[in-house]
């Protein structure tokens, strides 16, 4: 027994060893401090394991399983998106159903409450740019294709000779008419505030280029919409004079219900906060409430880790505040943009393939519960 004491008291003193001679070393590199911690984990794990014995009912192994469990998961499902993403990538491979999918559930239960603020902020955006004057003698142009069709294109680069290819297959005149150019993007930048690089010139036609879906060298309704929020995600929820048209009216909404729903105040949230306090949320109607079935007994938790997926860059399985409020805009655009208009209903949001009898009834719940109540029923 004295033997085992002496045995755990070498492996701490050991362990403190360790940590002292790493922080003495300023200039250890990222590998050796990952070793540091590691040793120290594991030396620390073998002192107190028998501690642990007394303390606990359960060995940790198993307590910290589902932790565990779901940082596989997690890693798992990175790991396919990195390796889908290797090797050459499709255009706009960055696009995600960011309102569809699993998480087009707890955007069915939040339309309500932000659908039609959101619809009227994107209509002010594209309505503000559009007042532009699409012509400027100071900056040309530069995806004027209509022009450049009709001269001779020897001074044309590679690049540009493939965007006019794409632009002739492509070309929808409905669409085009109500299309912004690159001369208004660039007053928009400067007017508003948006985010820029003062040093390149070519920064607007780089803007235009980056949304351009349908590559006709403007941007549509559902480009500059992507674009406003996307290019802008430092400045979403600003007010004037720091940034003008960044959504700062819906985002004072979205802060409210973040800050609402961050308990500990530790400016992120898990899926466990959405979910146990989101039903919280005070909406006009009982339709489309993901919540109907309870929060302890259903399956639609996968629409919140599904939206923390598609938005969480800063830390592993939670969501910033301004990831959240990002996601959500990027949500609404999803749902609630097309090519020659900002939709304002739910004829673009396929609500009805989801529920059923008046909208109060998740079709895919209940045929779930359907077939397990089946199941326990003729089992009797």
């Amino acid at each position: 027994m004295k033997f085992q004491v002496k045995i755990h008291l070498f492996l701490l003193l050991l362990c403190l060893l360790l940590n002292s001679v790493f922080s003495l070393r300023g200039s250890s590199t990222k590998s050796q401090s990952n070793v540091s911690n590691k040793v120290q984990t594991e030396l620390s794990q073998s002192y107190y394991a028998n501690m642990w014995k007394t303390l606990f009912t359960v060995p940790r192994i198993h307590a910290c399983s589902k932790t565990r469990l779901i940082r596989r998961i997690r890693h798992e499902l990175l790991s396919e998106m990195n390796s889908s993403n290797k090797g050459k990538k499709r255009p706009f491979w960055w696009v995600k159903q960011w309102g569809y999918g699993q998480t087009a559930y707890l955007f069915d239960f939040i339309d309500p409450v932000l659908q039609i603020k959101a619809a009227a902020e994107f209509k002010l955006v594209y309505k503000a740019i559009q007042s532009f004057p699409q012509v400027d003698s100071a900056y040309p142009d530069p995806y004027d294709f209509k022009a450049l069709i009709s001269k001779d294109n020897i001074n044309l680069t590679k690049k540009m000779i493939k965007r006019l290819k794409l632009f002739t297959q492509n070309f929808d005149e409905t669409i085009y008419n109500v299309s912004l150019n690159a001369v208004q993007i660039r007053k928009a930048i400067s007017t508003f505030k948006w985010t820029s690089d003062l040093s390149n010139p070519n920064y607007p036609a780089k803007f235009v280029s980056k949304y351009d879906m349908n590559y006709d060298g403007r941007l549509n309704f559902r480009e500059l919409i992507l674009g406003s929020i996307y290019h802008n995600q430092q400045l979403v929820g600003l007010p004037e004079p720091l940034c003008s048209f960044c959504y700062f009216e819906i985002g004072k909404i979205i802060d409210a219900i973040f800050l609402y729903l961050d308990c500990d105040n530790d400016g992120y949230l898990s899926a466990e906060e959405i979910w146990s306090n989101l039903p919280k949320l005070s909406r006009p109607t009982q339709q489309w409430n993901l919540f109907s079935f309870g929060i302890d007994d259903n399956i639609r938790t996968a629409s919140i880790n599904d939206f923390i997926l598609k938005n969480s860059h800063s830390k592993d399985g939670y969501i910033s505040r301004r990831e959240f409020r990002v996601g959500l805009l990027l949500g609404f655009w999803d749902r609630q943009t097309e090519p020659t208009k900002i939709v304002e209903n739910d004829s673009r949001n396929l609500k009805k393939l989801r529920w059923k009898e008046n909208h109060m009834i998740d079709v895919a719940l209940y045929n779930f519960y359907k077939k397990k109540m089946r199941q326990e029923f003729f089992k009797k």
